[in-house]
Parts: structure tokens; sequence; C-alpha cells
């Protein structure tokens, strides 16, 4: 589509006129057509969208799912800034965060550097949980920087993913009251962390673990009991994340096929509607703590560990994920197209892809 910048005020029909037809064609779909296919550009398209016209302006504010709002980036660096403050503290009050003008304009944060932010008590938090609250942030960037260590599953042993304080995820969810997609992409996370996501994220929709580690002990989650039926949890984004399991679940869960009580993800699965679980391996930490050990000797050979490669999950636990989430309408896996073909017949409503 071509898009002519309506930077001087002209007119719309002049602006439309001078865009070409399709411009015109596009401006005769019905609001609800035009506003799904808006959806899929990014902000900065989104703002040059804008610009175009007056009927093109009107169609980035009318739409709650559509905003010109930018993402607010938040740089924590190793060095010492702040020595009498928890630095995440410190670079809260930098940010004109109670200004009118600031919640207006940003709809989501990024905090980078995260997992290198030591861990908050809750004296340190407890004036900023009381002070700050923004409502109108819905999306929270806490990911770390793709690399090749975490990125994929490399051939040495640097396999672990960094690590931030469920403290500080904590804090965030607080100030936080309307998050709706919240992405801890390439990090380590474990079980507190999503139970306090479970405890206080009562509005979180979307959760992303892209090339992370869910280290909670539990491929199951079976200690998170508050991701049951009313959570709110809609989508879960788990590409290329390693996930923890003990001996006796990898035998119940990704490998026997009568026990489909048993199942990965099962406490979040109820009310799931787009899952993705394609390239997910499971661990198991006893193991990969033995391969911790010898690795630090001088004899270690430099080769694939069992720990930095992990076992891709079964076909068997994938068809028991589909069996086991009612209202799963997408899903993306590893499923080889003879069960694909299979589970299309029994659940002709979901969307499957690799």
């Amino acid at each position: 589509m071509e898009i002519c910048h309506d930077y001087h005020g002209a007119s719309e029909e002049s602006c439309l006129s001078t865009a070409g037809d399709d411009t015109c064609r596009f401006r005769l779909l019905p609001a609800e057509v035009r506003n799904t296919i808006l959806q899929y550009l990014d902000e900065l398209d989104l703002a040059e969208f804008a610009l175009v016209s007056q009927q093109c302006y009107r169609d980035t504010l009318d739409s709650t799912t559509l905003t010109q709002r930018r993402t607010a980036v938040i740089q924590y660096r190793t060095r010492k800034v702040f020595t009498y403050m928890h630095p995440l503290v410190g670079l809260l009050l930098k940010f004109p965060l109670t200004d009118h003008k600031f919640r207006q304009r940003f709809r989501r944060i990024r905090l980078e550097g995260g997992c290198g932010l030591p861990k908050i008590n809750n004296r340190e938090a407890k004036p900023i949980v009381r002070s700050l609250s923004l409502p109108g942030v819905t999306h929270l960037d806490l990911s770390s920087r793709a690399t090749a260590t975490n990125a994929t599953f490399t051939n040495n042993n640097q396999h672990k993913s960094p690590i931030i304080a469920p403290s500080i995820v904590r804090l965030w969810v607080q100030i936080l009251p309307n998050l709706i997609d919240l992405d801890l992409s390439y990090n380590q996370v474990g079980t507190a962390t999503l139970a306090d996501l479970a405890r206080n994220g009562h509005t979180l929709r979307a959760l992303r673990l892209v090339g992370g580690t869910l280290a909670s002990s539990s491929a199951t989650l079976v200690d998170i009991k508050l991701f049951g039926e009313s959570n709110s949890l809609r989508e879960l984004y788990l590409q290329n994340c390693r996930v923890a399991s003990s001996s006796n679940e990898q035998e119940d869960i990704f490998e026997n096929e009568g026990l489909e009580e048993t199942c990965p993800l099962s406490h979040v699965l109820r009310n799931l509607e787009r899952l993705s679980v394609s390239g997910c391996r499971y661990y198991d930490v006893k193991k990969e703590k033995e391969d911790d050990n010898n690795n630090n000797n001088d004899d270690a050979q430099n080769d694939c560990s069992y720990a930095s490669r992990g076992i891709p999950f079964t076909q068997v636990s994938l068809i028991k994920i589909v069996r086991r989430a009612p209202k799963l309408q997408w899903f993306q896996s590893d499923l080889n197209d003879i069960h694909v073909e299979m589970l299309q017949e029994e659940r002709p409503d979901i969307v499957f892809c690799r």
C-alpha cells in the first residue's frame, strides 16, 4: 500500500487521492477489518500510518488494541551508581513515571540488564509498591539478550540461562496492575517466580520464556496451584526452552503413553488458547549437577553434555498436551506429520504449526 504523509494537515480526500487506489480501497473496508490488519504493524510503522490522513489517524485512536505509545527502556549497568538504595529503585526514580504525559505515552517497558540486578528485599520494595502504580503499562520485557549459549542448544558446557531475581519480577508485577504480556525470554525461571506470577498477575494473558530455562523442578508445575481454573493465562511461548524434570516425571510424563493424566505443564493447560513448545527439551536436574561437577575436572572433555542438550519432548508428551488443553486454538510443536493428522481429526479447531 502506497503511503502519503499528511505532514501539513492536508484534507483526508486530497491525501487519499494522492496515495493511490490501494489506500482508497483500504479506507472503504469495515473499521473492524482495518483494525485487524493494522495489528500486524509494529509501533514505528503504526506511527507512520497515522500520518497518512485524518482517517488513518482516527483508526489508530479509536481502537484499544492499537496505540502510538512507545516502549520506555530502562537500562541497568553493573557499575555502582546508587550506593544508598537498590539500583532498580534508583532507576525508577530517574524516570518521570508519575507524570501524566509519560503515562499517556508509554504502554510497554523494557528493562535491559535485569539479570544483573541484585534481589530486592521487602523493605526496599515497599516504598515503590506503595507510591507507584502504572495501570497504562500492559507489556513488560524482562528478557535477556539472546546469545550463542542461551538462544540455541550448543555443544559446550555453558548451558545455563541468566537468572533474574524472583523479587525483581514480583516488584514489576505489583506496580503494573494491568499487565497482560510478560517476556522473560533467555532467562532461568524457577518456582518462586511462577508462584509470584500466579499470586499477583491476575490480568496476565501471555507469558514468554523463549530460549530460557523453566527450572521449577517440575515439568507439570505441580507446585503452582494458583494456575488453576480461574487463571487468566491464555498464551504460553516456550520455544527452545529447557524444562526441568525429575527421573520419575520423565518416565510418567514423557515416556508412558498410558498415563494421560500426567502431562507436561498440566496445571496451566485448562485455559490456554495458544501454546508453543517447539524445540523444547527436558533435563534431569540431578544429572545436570553431576555434569557440572564432572566438567570442572581437568580431564573433562569438551563435548556435548547431557545437561546442555537435554532430551526433546517426546511425541507421546506432545499428544498428551493437545488432549489435555480443551480451549487450545494454536499449537506450535515438533509433532510429526502422522500425529498431526491424527490429532486434527480429534481436534479440527486447532491450528498446528512448527
